[in-house]
């Protein structure tokens, strides 16, 4: 039942589009670069933009390719993908302009999980851009709360919040909180303490599910999606909260998982090296594992074969590199403090 080859009509031609309107496929069309230079001067050096986003960096290596010379790792995408990452690189550059300016923050996973959330947001993500309460919206928790830098630059390049707030981003009186806050559009959860965004995302979807057999299954079909870390399933309410999701077949909750094998103390094997896949696997999941986090096209087909799912929820395995770029990547160093003038 949970494969790929069934078929999944676009979100864009469910009768949930036509009930409420949606942006589905967001960043198509529009040349975020050109915004972004134009409107973001003036805070922090922006480094970054200048070299992930040209043709080729003064290395001779073209991070807007997907390739990290810092580290060695080799990712080439597609020629069909490459303003996709022009796009990713620009979220990354943007969240580490916020934490510097901020002097506080959690780059690594701003930097490893860019890709993710692109891919979610640009194509697959059924919400209406003028309409954050509309009805049968996605929802999307960001359970791994401190990746909000990441979720905030997404929303600047949607029109949804101000330079002003990206300024202020962990100022006091600036509307950016540390982690998302239900005050700022398009947060369906407000998130903090790891596993509690996991816990929310089974009560949301839940919901989805009570609601479309007593009202109508064309106007509440939406999906429920999270994105978490190896913090959040380490946590004993996401033990609660996805076993009762896979005894119940929940199949429009996917669970996202930034898979670093990193914690703030270390390399997670210190305190926790149990088998995630099997373990969810044992709880009535479908399972499907992503070896390159920075594969937007392996990431896209893995949410399509998740959503091609009709009798279970699931859990998309990512692995990633905890800070992919930095001299400290996949090292805890790069976790929960603003990078070193010479690492940007």
């Amino acid at each position: 039942v949970c494969s790929s080859d069934l078929a999944v009509a676009p979100i864009a031609a469910t009768a949930g589009h036509i009930a409420g309107g949606t942006s589905y496929g967001l960043f198509q069309g529009m040349d975020f670069y050109s915004a972004y230079k134009a409107s973001f001067n003036g805070l922090g050096r922006s480094v970054l933009i200048a070299t992930a986003l040209s043709v080729a960096s003064t290395t001779g290596v073209s991070l807007a390719n997907g390739i990290n010379p810092v580290n060695g790792r080799q990712f080439e995408p597609k020629e069909d993908y490459k303003e996709d990452y022009r796009v990713i690189n620009n979220m990354r550059s943007l969240s580490l302009d916020m934490i510097e300016n901020a002097n506080s923050g959690h780059p690594g996973v701003c930097l490893d999980a860019a890709t993710i959330l692109y891919t979610l947001y640009a194509k697959h993500m059924n919400i209406d851009l003028d309409n954050d309460n509309w009805y049968n919206r996605d929802r999307f928790i960001l359970s791994s709360g401190h990746a909000a830098p990441l979720f905030y630059s997404m929303l600047y390049m949607l029109g949804k919040i101000s330079l002003d707030d990206v300024k202020n981003f962990r100022k006091f009186g600036g509307a950016l909180k540390g982690h998302p806050e239900l005050s700022i559009p398009f947060v369906d959860a407000a998130t903090g303490p790891l596993g509690q965004g996991i816990g929310m995302s089974v009560g949301m979807a839940i919901a989805e599910r009570y609601l479309n057999k007593i009202i109508n299954k064309t106007l509440i079909n939406h999906y429920t999606y999270v994105l978490c870390g190896d913090g959040d399933l380490e946590e004993g309410i996401s033990y609660e909260a996805c076993s009762l999701a896979g005894t119940l077949k929940l199949n429009k909750l996917i669970v996202l998982y930034d898979s670093n094998n990193i914690s703030l103390d270390g390399k997670t094997d210190l305190s926790f090296n149990e088998n995630v896949a099997m373990r969810f696997i044992s709880q009535g999941w479908n399972v499907i594992t992503v070896t390159e986090g920075n594969s937007y096209e392996l990431i896209s087909k893995a949410i399509e074969e998740a959503k091609a799912c009709n009798d279970k929820p699931t859990l998309i395995e990512v692995k990633t590199v905890l800070g992919d770029g930095s001299i400290n990547a996949n090292s805890n160093k790069v976790h929960g403090s603003p990078l070193s003038d010479d690492d940007i």
